[in-house]
């Protein structure tokens, strides 16, 4: 059985990592490489680096920042999304510095090309990154590139089905940032229930992890701003959640 993960967030804003309320207000953290090295060593299982403003000004994925990160010479593997739009700056994120990536902006655009690129990466290396909101109890999947709210998951329906892509990373939009206040509810309204999900966005509490790991189609919790704070919080949630199946130890790349 797939063992449960805890990855670290490190949001990235021209290239500097920030600590970020609701993808509306931030506030300066530093290097990314820097807040990259104390997650490993603090304990994740995996580190995912969301760099938020490439996609919106069509910058491409910032291979500087992950050239940065690989001098770091990381042993817990890398998670990078932002600005990827095309099969070869998919390919490229990868051979610059990292394991895996994350498609947002790709998806609305052209998600028709993800499966040229699932065949020379394998579906393993991309994970689908899903913004989403509520509203009068309907699901809402949130375009950033137009900044609107679109109601039909027929595109991600597709890459799930044919296995295109390996999890999928939501994001509670609105709650993000925020203190124990990620939305069970969006679990129960997403359409695509029996796929790997990764949780992102106001999840801080070792209760409300634990409640989600003991749900089956949950691999991973994501958490960003507490953990870049609080140099044992890792370990803390860990030791906290035996029991739950949750990795002993990062190093064990097999089990991703």
């Amino acid at each position: 059985m797939l063992k449960k993960r805890l990855i670290g967030v490190i949001t990235v804003l021209d290239g500097m990592a920030v600590q970020s309320i609701g993808f509306k207000k931030y506030l300066p953290l530093g290097r990314p490489s820097i807040l990259a090295k104390n997650l490993e060593k603090w304990g994740a299982d995996e580190i995912f680096i969301q760099s938020i403003d490439r996609s919106r000004n069509h910058k491409g994925p910032d291979l500087e920042l992950l050239k940065s990160i690989a001098k770091s010479s990381l042993s817990t593997p890398v998670i990078y999304g932002g600005g990827i739009s095309s099969i070869e700056e998919g390919i490229k994120a990868i051979k610059t510095g990292c394991e895996r990536i994350s498609l947002d902006a790709f998806i609305h655009q052209n998600h028709t090309k993800i499966k040229d690129l699932s065949l020379k990466l394998g579906s393993q290396a991309i994970i689908a990154s899903i913004p989403v909101v509520i509203k009068k109890e309907k699901l809402y999947w949130f375009d950033y590139r137009k900044e609107i709210f679109k109601d039909s998951f027929s595109k991600l329906k597709e890459l799930v089905t044919n296995r295109y892509i390996s999890e999928i990373f939501i994001i509670d939009k609105v709650n993000e940032g925020y203190q124990n206040s990620f939305q069970e509810k969006i679990i129960n309204l997403f359409p695509m229930k029996n796929f790997p999900l990764i949780l992102f966005g106001g999840i801080t509490e070792k209760e409300q992890i634990k409640n989600f790991f003991n749900m089956e189609n949950i691999s991973s919790v994501a958490i960003g701003n507490s953990l870049n704070y609080k140099e044992h919080m890792i370990q803390n949630h860990k030791n906290q959640l035996i029991g739950s199946n949750i990795r002993d130890s990062f190093y064990d790349k097999s089990l991703i």
